[in-house]
């Protein structure tokens, strides 16, 4: 059992739970106020900006999900597990899932993002498509699986590769060290700022260029140090 601990002013904190937990009847409680801290006190998975948690970790609801996406559909001959497990959760903003599907003939590593807003998973998956859909970057983005966008839960498949503690673990030299995580860091940062449109593919192929040569130089650094 755990819970997430909210400090913040009592008049705004006291408003949530009344608005969001005060009619619970659940044993134990979905929430508490601490009107010493003040502290709002939810019981995991409960989120009052994330209400669409506790169903992105449900196996059943997850699995219709998929059952009615491009993945092979739930069958007596081919019955789908979902095992479910959280890579990061920033309470209230959003939590990043992975998903374990097996079956008799399939399996496959998912990865569901969680949104605040069904605006946010619009938006991440409409992006995901346009990328996955352009040859240029269709190596640098996941494919997307299924939108629930009253959950704000997009499904996407998971790309392969190392942590990138793992490439600093094997990384001796400070100054390559420093240099990889700089890689890394301008890597994330390109892919977050990404703009994309669906009407200039020179553009989108110039950006997908530009985060591959930067992926490649992660592991190619890394690797200096061994010369």
């Amino acid at each position: 059992m755990s819970f997430t601990l909210t400090y913040g002013d009592r008049k705004s904190l006291r408003a949530i739970f009344d608005s969001q937990y005060a009619s619970s009847e659940t044993n134990p409680p979905a929430a508490m106020f601490l009107d010493d801290g003040p502290f709002l006190g939810e019981l995991f998975p409960n989120d009052w900006k994330l209400p669409g948690l506790k169903a992105a970790l449900d196996s059943q609801h997850v699995r219709q999900l998929l059952s009615e996406s491009s993945l092979p559909s739930p069958s007596d001959k081919d019955p789908l597990s979902v095992d479910s497990k959280i890579f990061r959760y920033i309470p209230h903003r959003r939590c990043l899932i992975n998903y374990e599907i097996r079956g008799t003939s399939i399996d496959h590593h998912l990865v569901g993002k969680l949104f605040a807003t069904p605006e946010g998973a619009s938006r991440s998956y409409e992006t995901l498509t346009l990328l996955a859909a352009n040859k240029a970057t269709a190596d640098c983005a996941p494919r997307p699986i299924t939108l629930d966008q009253a959950l704000g839960l997009v499904i996407m498949e998971r790309i392969e590769g190392r942590q990138l503690s793992e490439i600093l673990d094997d990384t001796e030299a400070r100054g390559i060290r420093e240099s990889v995580i700089g890689s890394a860091a301008e890597l994330l940062a390109q892919i977050h700022t990404l703009k994309y449109n669906d009407e200039s593919p020179s553009s989108m192929a110039s950006s997908g260029e530009s985060l591959r040569r930067l992926h490649a130089q992660i592991p190619s650094r890394a690797a200096a140090t061994a010369a």
